[in-house]
């Protein structure tokens, strides 16, 4: 599990906070605070503790912005590495068809 980093830098933003506060407020370097907003290391219980009342996220907000599943990380790591393929334009999302459902041979419209 890690942080869910779209969630995080859209809840720093709302909340109008500078990154070097928070990061002097949770005890750490504002590069520290990047690397891990950005998973290369991870929060200590302590820091996601202080962010939470800093940023005012509930206990139950926190288990989606500091234990996302690897599949919310997704998007998070092809929005801030554009060394990384997207997918194209309605690809993975509800109502759309893959390629494979092109090929059946029941009539999808009965």
């Amino acid at each position: 599990m890690k942080t869910n980093t779209t969630e995080l830098r859209t809840r720093i933003d709302k909340s109008g906070l500078k990154y070097k506060f928070i990061a002097e407020k949770i005890g750490i370097t504002p590069q520290g605070l990047l690397k891990k907003i950005e998973n290369t290391n991870e929060f200590k219980a302590s820091e996601i503790e202080k962010l939470c009342e800093l940023l005012l996220i509930g206990d139950i907000e926190r288990i989606g912005v500091f234990f996302a599943k690897d599949v919310e990380l997704q998007s998070t790591h092809n929005a801030t590495d554009p060394a990384q393929p997207t997918p194209g334009p309605g690809v993975g999302q509800p109502g759309t068809i893959s390629m494979a459902q092109t090929h059946q041979t029941a009539d999808p419209y009965p």
